[in-house]
């Protein structure tokens, strides 16, 4: 099946202008990782090895966060280039994760047709924007410092969903540092931990991507949301892209993107 997808993916390719030349430079935080950016070592610019030419990231000097050298960097490099952005997307865990901490449900939008939560507290959504709005900050600066160096086009791209399977998430959960001191100051006995449930996780994850959508068009660049084909029958990510952690996405789910930004990059089609 996952042949399949990718292979849906990379059809298109063929149909490219030989004569048109295009690139683009992966650029941001930890999911552009799964699509080839090494985030080792000092920071440079590579080549990403995989079917579609003209693909490169932004190697190294990660710290878990990007500074202003860093899209300074990315902007000396970035004239004529499509420059991809991955920005964040752990937010929907963060905080959120735990089944102890599923107290409360919110309308999402006005398409939301998911009846609410039984026994849950309701509470405005603007609240859990103004919870998230911090883990945008940079991005307009980012985008403003990117500008300058005369890219193409630059795209923000929809991140990876959550995953839906509590057993596989777990372990993971229980040997990360990170979380074990959450769930401490949570008051949360570490062998009693459950996950929240995926439908909580994805209306989270659907709220910060409205978020990355009005960024978008605050800051006058594209939003490129991933095929429904990537998604999993319930809406979470597909298993078969899973990365072995609790919430990163695979190579295999990196080439799948990869392959469509190629296509939508030279067709137009982000929003």
């Amino acid at each position: 099946m996952m042949k399949k997808i990718i292979k849906k993916f990379s059809t298109k390719l063929n149909e490219i202008n030989k004569d048109t030349k295009m690139e683009m430079i992966i650029t941001g935080h930890s999911h552009c990782f799964c699509m080839g950016v090494n985030p080792s070592g000092a920071m440079r610019l590579e080549a990403i090895q995989n079917d579609v030419p003209g693909v490169y990231g932004v190697m190294g000097a990660w710290n878990g966060s990007r500074d202003d050298a860093y899209w300074e960097f990315v902007a000396k490099h970035a004239k004529n280039r499509c420059v991809v952005i991955s920005w964040a997307g752990n937010q929907h865990n963060s905080g959120f994760i735990f089944s102890n901490e599923e107290t409360f449900d919110f309308v999402l939008n006005a398409k939301d047709c998911n009846p609410l939560m039984v026994n849950k507290t309701i509470i405005p959504k603007r609240v859990l924007v103004e919870h998230f709005q911090p883990s945008l900050g940079g991005l307009a600066k980012a985008i403003a410092i990117l500008k300058k160096g005369s890219p193409r086009d630059i795209i923000l791209l929809e991140t990876p969903r959550p995953k839906g399977d509590g057993d596989f998430i777990l372990p993971f959960i229980k040997s990360s540092k990170h979380f074990t001191d959450l769930a401490a100051q949570l008051g949360i006995d570490i062998d009693s931990l459950a996950i929240s449930s995926l439908a909580f996780r994805l209306k989270l994850w659907k709220l910060v991507q409205e978020l990355l959508v009005s960024e978008a068009k605050a800051n006058g660049v594209k939003y490129l949301s991933m095929p429904v084909a990537l998604q999993s029958d319930l809406g979470g990510l597909r298993k078969e892209f899973w990365a072995n952690d609790v919430t990163h996405a695979n190579a295999n789910f990196g080439n799948a993107v990869i392959k469509h930004l190629a296509n939508t990059v030279f067709k137009g089609g982000a929003s």
